[in-house]
C-alpha cells in the first residue's frame, strides 16, 4: 500500500464506527472502530466478516496475524526481586529456572492505529486496500 492509500486508511479510523476494508494475503480484513466502555473506542479486526474467541484463546494463523499480543511475565518485578533477594545468579537460575518466563496472550482490540500498522506490515507480505463498490 501507499503512503496516500496508508492515510485514507487513518482518516477513516479516526472517527467513532469508522470501517476500512483490506486484503490481507488472501483474507478479507475488515477494520472498524468500535465502543468498547464509555468513551473508549477501539480498531476491531474481522477476518472474513467474523470474529472467533478461539482466535484470543489460541495461537491461530489468525490471532498472529490480525489480533494484539500482549506479553505477561510469571512474576512481577517486585515478586522477582523478593523471590531473588540474597541469592546468587547461580542460585537463582537453579532453584527458580522459570523466573524470566513470559507468556503471550492475544486481545482483539488497538487502541493506536501506529501499533496495528507496525503489527500489519511486520506478520503479512501483502495488504491492499478494497475498492468499495
Amino acid at each position: 500500500m501507499t503512503k496516500e492509500e496508508w492515510d485514507l486508511v487513518k482518516t477513516s479510523l479516526a472517527d467513532a464506527y469508522g470501517r476500512v476494508h483490506l486484503v490481507v494475503d488472501g483474507f478479507n480484513l475488515s477494520l472498524q472502530v468500535t465502543r468498547v466502555a464509555p468513551m473508549k473506542y477501539e480498531i476491531c479486526p474481522y477476518v472474513n466478516g467474523k470474529f472467533e474467541g478461539r482466535w484470543l484463546t489460541q495461537k491461530t494463523e489468525e490471532a498472529v496475524r490480525f489480533m494484539r499480543p500482549q506479553k505477561v511475565s510469571l512474576y512481577s518485578p517486585k515478586d522477582k526481586a523478593a523471590l531473588t533477594k540474597g541469592l546468587s545468579k547461580k542460585q537463582i537460575r537453579e532453584l527458580i529456572p522459570n523466573l524470566d518466563v513470559t507468556k503471550t496472550y492475544y486481545t482483539w482490540g488497538w487502541s493506536s492505529f501506529v501499533s496495528l500498522k507496525r503489527h500489519l506490515l511486520a506478520n503479512n507480505q501483502s495488504i491492499e486496500l478494497k475498492k468499495e463498490a
